[in-house]
């Protein structure tokens, strides 16, 4: 019964509950024995095939409209967490350690594996556009906005941890680190 409560709770099996009732509704009222009913009774099946009708559409913007909301909402807050403090002092740490010239990228590799505090500040930076990327790709957020706010950004923090990326990637278990970021990269 659980499962069926679930179910019916899904907002596309409403939509389409309501659409084949409507239909259901004009096909009786069009076929059938139309002729031997009761003029109220026909007025009846009219008005209860247009009221089945109107609650489709209707139904249908709130979830469009539901649906953009929470794009919308999504997107603004990763925009909040992108603007944390605390965030902002793991963007910097982390793009200061990408753009530093003067160590080697076998160097630099290697402090990232024996500094645990350097190392979470990249993995939470990295983690974050990933995870953005993820939600960008899936239709999830709101795609201009997210293009406005994060697009140089995020072209910017990947083209500098393009090294670290490379280094990551040449374990074959992480070798598509990274691939909803790059992707979305692109559609910037």
């Amino acid at each position: 019964m659980k499962r069926l409560v679930e179910f019916l709770n899904k907002k596309w099996i409403r939509v389409t509950i309501l659409t084949v009732s409507s239909v259901v509704v004009t096909v009786l009222s069009t076929y059938g024995i139309w002729m031997d009913m009761p003029q109220f009774v026909q007025v009846s099946i009219i008005a209860t095939g247009i009221g089945a009708l109107l609650s489709v559409f209707y139904l249908a913007e709130q979830v469009r409209v539901a649906t953009l909301e929470g794009r919308i909402q999504r997107t603004y807050e990763y925009m909040k967490r992108y603007n944390s403090p605390e965030f902002r002092e793991d963007m910097a740490m982390a793009t200061i350690f990408f753009r530093d010239r003067t160590r080697s990228n076998q160097a630099k590799w290697e402090a990232v594996k024996t500094d645990d505090i350097l190392k979470s500040q990249i993995v939470l930076s990295m983690n974050f556009f990933e995870e953005l990327g993820i939600m960008y790709n899936k239709n999830l957020l709101e795609k201009t906005v997210a293009r406005e706010f994060f697009g140089s950004i995020s072209k910017s923090i990947c083209e500098d941890a393009n090294d670290y990326i490379n280094e990551r990637r040449k374990d074959p278990k992480d070798e598509k680190n990274y691939k909803n970021w790059e992707t979305m990269n692109k559609s910037f």
